[in-house]
């Protein structure tokens, strides 16, 4: 079941999935390993689309000397590097391409800084379902080679990620829009850090999240709500989300008390996308 957010605004709505928690039965599945072991909490039925399951069960790097000087016992790094594409987007693109796979679908279309882009563009090409990426125009040349070398078709647009995915919406080509943020698919994928992290080490004080829209802050927060719902966990982390200084929505609109802001400019960064 899906409920939607926004409903009257086409660019900002979202819907949420839903399980039927009281069925959901062995959770995870130990006889499963990465992700398929999560299944039972996933909008699929199988990870068509999964680089033979290597994406996910990321490891925690113990952040010794650094927690030492910020006066903290204990810090850790999960690092999504790992993943086959070396972002965590790859688990949101092994769900959502394997959703789009199951349905049939031939073409999907995203709006990304790269990261996302070149996820789905990989993911794409191994169920051999077409895909065209939407980016800023001043993308490295790096991210649109690869994107483009895993069979994408790269579209440059001027201006910032917000300008890219506002053409995309009104452009609204033909295929399935799998846009981070915009399509709830990719979030479920972002759950399974969650699981990850409790299966590590239980439920963390505090989680900082690098975030652009919040995408993956909102799967980690929503994977943790799911697990207390289940009674898998009595307490729920903290969430952080870091954003890059004077491009930071989340805050924005948490200062100003709106569900969402649209930001005039944002700034360069040594950080391409986060």
């Amino acid at each position: 079941m899906k409920g939607i957010i926004n409903k009257n605004d086409k660019y900002y709505e979202f819907a949420d999935v839903t399980y039927d928690y009281d069925h959901i039965g062995e959770f995870p599945v130990h006889s499963a390993t990465g992700m398929v072991k999560y299944l039972p909490l996933l909008p699929v039925e199988k990870l068509s689309a999964s680089f033979g399951g290597i994406e996910g069960n990321t490891p925690i790097m113990v952040l010794k000397n650094l927690g030492k000087s910020l006066g903290l016992d204990y810090l850790y790094a999960k690092l999504e590097d790992q993943n086959p594409t070396g972002c965590f987007k790859d688990r949101e693109s092994a769900v959502v391409i394997s959703a789009a796979k199951n349905e049939g679908l031939k073409q999907v279309n995203i709006a990304s800084s790269g990261n996302a882009a070149l996820s789905t563009a990989a993911y794409s090409q191994r169920v051999g379902v077409g895909c065209t990426c939407y980016v800023p125009e001043k993308t490295s040349k790096e991210k649109i080679i690869l994107m483009e070398l895993f069979g994408a078709k790269v579209i440059k647009i001027p201006g910032f990620y917000e300008d890219v995915y506002r053409h995309l919406v009104d452009l609204n080509p033909s295929g399935w829009n799998v846009t981070s943020g915009q399509n709830e698919l990719r979030t479920e994928g972002d759950k399974t850090i969650a699981f990850e992290l409790w299966e590590q080490f239980g439920v963390p004080d505090v989680i900082l999240v690098p975030s652009g829209n919040g995408g993956c802050l909102a799967g980690i927060w929503k994977g943790f709500k799911e697990l207390k719902k289940l009674n898998k966990i009595e307490s729920l982390p903290k969430m952080v989300a870091v954003q890059v200084e004077n491009a930071a929505p989340l805050k924005t609109a948490f200062v100003k008390d709106k569900q969402y802001v649209i930001l005039e400019s944002i700034d360069d960064s040594v950080a391409e996308g986060i």
